[in-house]
């Protein structure tokens, strides 16, 4: 299934999905994003709605499903999110911030570049 998760409504199009399939063994979660302008999708930059919010909410919401097929099929199915090292390359000062959420959404004070 390919979807965007900029938008947080595709992650209940996908759960609903997965939900009807008569079993799930795995589920790879694999959607990041990077970029180099500063783009507020909802509440929150892109990188943090795609790479965080959009990623957690979909992986709770297939929590309970999963749970269902390992105790109906006697199974051990896995949730695996694919990520990289490449946040370990930067400095991310945004971090540091009293209030990073408003820092990282903030024209002004963002640089993506060093992300």
């Amino acid at each position: 299934m390919r979807n965007s998760l900029f938008e947080l409504s595709l992650c209940n199009s996908i759960f609903r999905q997965v939900d009807k399939l008569a079993r799930v063994d795995a589920v790879v979660l694999n959607a990041s994003v990077v970029t180099k302008v500063l783009r507020c999708v909802k509440d929150n930059e892109s990188t943090i709605t795609v790479n965080v919010v959009s990623t957690t909410l979909l992986t709770l919401l297939l929590l309970s499903t999963i749970k269902s097929f390992a105790a109906k099929w006697e199974i051990s199915p896995a949730i695996t999110v694919v990520s990289s090292e490449i946040q370990t390359y930067t400095s991310f000062l945004e971090r540091e911030t009293p209030n990073a959420p408003d820092t990282f959404n903030n024209k002004e004070t963002t640089v993506m570049l060093d992300r």
